[in-house]
């Protein structure tokens, strides 16, 4: 308890926030509303329940905290109408919150113009104004019983005037053609069964990285569209830190086919990429790696776990490209894993 209170008042140097119901998304405070025009400073006893449990938390939307949410749901509906309108950079880079469900909430400045933006939806998004909050991180997620998180941490970027647009009723809020039958089965087969199985979850994350990445995505709407594929598609959901590492590993590699498929090309990158984390002493014949403060001979096998690391991560880019360049990639990469070879890259580092 005591943590997710400490949560909520460090949170509130930032927001005011009300009582949400424990195990809930409801309001435990009828006049909630309020706090769209005015900021209330911070009680924490406010936020334990007659049961000594911390309650959950919401952030009220409009001028008093000075925000406008995205919240994202749907993404393949929501890309259709971003689509549909234009709109190529729909969610950059702000402070980010991941519920404990598959959504995201993207926090947007609240323009001080003196127009009033409400609250309202589009498809796939809910687009959180005066009359609407988010439920604050520290809080936990009703039906999974996850907390809701920073993930994101940087200061709040401005409106994308799209939101703006949309709030004021100058865009369309609705598709102008609706998805077709057979793409509405194919998303609900996908929710309902799952049908990214274990061994080849991190490939598929890896593809879906690489296309939005392709499309020009932003790096916090790839991270949210990876969050939400593992948590309805893959079976069984991936962990959140292996999540982390395909979206790293995606968004550092460049797009350029810059590896030879050599073992010196391999060796190439593999030494641009770890040239301070290990290296090799020729008169001892040994390996030594930096453990963040001083180098350490190596031990039998973690040389070989780096190598793999790395050689995983080289098949993630090849599965972003699409030609006969990422299929040679992809199977110069399988050669490696399957034969879990790496003296043909290590001899020529």
């Amino acid at each position: 308890m005591d943590q997710r209170i400490e949560v909520y008042k460090e949170l509130s140097k930032r927001f005011s926030l009300f009582r949400v119901y424990r195990n809930s998304k409801d309001p435990a405070q009828k006049e909630w509303q309020r706090y769209c025009h005015v900021k209330v400073p911070f009680n924490k006893y406010a936020f334990i329940d007659p049961d000594r449990q911390a309650m959950n938390a919401g952030i009220a939307c409009g001028p008093a905290n000075g925000v406008i949410v995205v919240d994202t749901d749907d993404l393949e509906l929501f890309q259709t109408w971003c689509t549909e309108n234009n709109i190529s950079d729909p969610t950059p880079d702000t402070f980010t919150v991941t519920s404990g469900g598959k959504s995201n909430h993207y926090y947007y400045l609240y323009p001080k113009d003196g127009n009033e933006y409400r609250k309202c939806k589009i498809p796939g998004v809910d687009l959180i104004g005066i009359g609407g909050y988010a439920v604050a991180p520290g809080s936990i997620h009703p039906d999974t019983g996850k907390p809701y998180f920073i993930s994101n941490d940087i200061p709040i970027a401005p409106a994308p005037q799209w939101v703006l647009d949309a709030m004021q009723d100058k865009i369309p809020r609705k598709l102008a053609k609706k998805p077709s039958q057979d793409n509405q089965q194919i998303r609900t087969a996908q929710s309902n069964t799952n049908a990214v199985s274990e061994g080849e979850r991190n490939n598929y994350l890896a593809s879906v990285a690489g296309g939005l990445v392709n499309k020009g995505l932003s790096s916090a709407a790839i991270k949210a569209a990876l969050i939400q594929e593992n948590s309805s598609v893959c079976n069984p959901p991936l962990e959140m830190d292996e999540v982390e590492k395909i979206y790293n590993s995606i968004i550092s590699y460049p797009k350029s086919k810059s590896i030879i498929l050599t073992h010196q090309g391999f060796a190439d990158v593999f030494i641009k990429e770890h040239l301070e984390k290990i290296k090799y002493d020729y008169q001892a014949e040994e390996w030594y790696i930096w453990d963040g403060k001083c180098w350490k001979q190596d031990k039998p096998g973690n040389i070989s776990n780096i190598l793999k690391t790395f050689n995983r991560n080289i098949y993630q880019q090849a599965c972003t490209i699409s030609d006969d360049y990422g299929k040679a990639l992809k199977k110069k990469s399988r050669e490696y894993e399957n034969g879990n070879n790496f003296d043909h890259i290590l001899n020529k580092v």
